[in-house]
């Protein structure tokens, strides 16, 4: 299975543990991440795999005064998550605004799955710190969208996923560059080192991939019909 995978570092056994346990975020969400202190994680809902947390941030932003940061990859990739449950609608969205400052830098935007030292994303937009490019992460391949995006500005990344049908569709700056995309189900496979694992993607948000720090700004997640 050909999937996109950063290192979060060591595992922190406390976190794996708790964070199936925390409470599922009420939908419709949205965060621009005003209410929190400068150079302190944002506050739960919002957690960090075993990489480490994300960083509330003044110095960039999309609105307000405020955003978060990742950074720390490819070895130890901070996130950003919020936890959905496992009874959350068969069609959703979510959308994010992202800034990447510089080439070499990139991050994954969707959902994100501890496994091990491994954390690898699902139904996610991926902003290459390999070749520059965007892609589509889903269940065994990662479709490009784009060849090249821009540095220095704010992207807006949605996402439509209908669990029901796998479908999901892509937009990037309002434009629509995936159409009915495969899905990873609710109830996703994944396999690592001969060693198939079976979970409910449930944490959505963002995962740094390499690279200097990535922004992420005005984030939500809703049901649509």
């Amino acid at each position: 299975m050909k999937k996109t995978v950063v290192l979060v570092g060591l595992l922190c056994s406390w976190l794996i543990a708790a964070s199936p346990m925390m409470a599922a975020a009420a939908l419709p969400f949205s965060d621009g991440f005003e209410a929190y202190v400068p150079g302190s994680p944002p506050p739960l809902p919002w957690f960090g795999l075993a990489g480490g947390p994300s960083t509330v941030t003044t110095a960039e932003y999309h609105s307000g005064t405020k955003s978060i940061y990742v950074t720390g990859g490819p070895y130890a990739s901070q996130s950003a998550v919020v936890n959905l449950g496992t009874n959350y609608p068969s069609s959703i969205q979510y959308r994010a605004w992202i800034k990447i400052n510089s080439s070499g830098s990139g991050a994954l935007v969707g959902f994100h799955n501890q496994i091990e030292n491994m954390a690898p994303s699902f139904n996610a937009v991926q902003f290459s710190s390999n070749d520059g490019k965007v892609y589509f992460v889903t269940t065994d391949v990662n479709v490009k969208l784009l060849d090249s995006f821009s540095y220095g500005v704010w992207h807006d990344v949605r996402v439509t996923i209908n669990f029901a049908t796998l479908i999901a569709n892509v937009y990037i700056d309002g434009v629509r560059v995936g159409t009915n995309l495969p899905a990873s189900p609710k109830n996703a496979v994944y396999e690592q080192s001969g060693t198939t694992y079976n979970f409910t993607l449930r944490k959505i948000g963002i995962i740094h991939m390499a690279g200097n720090p990535v922004y992420m700004d005005d984030f939500s997640v809703w049901a649509t019909n």
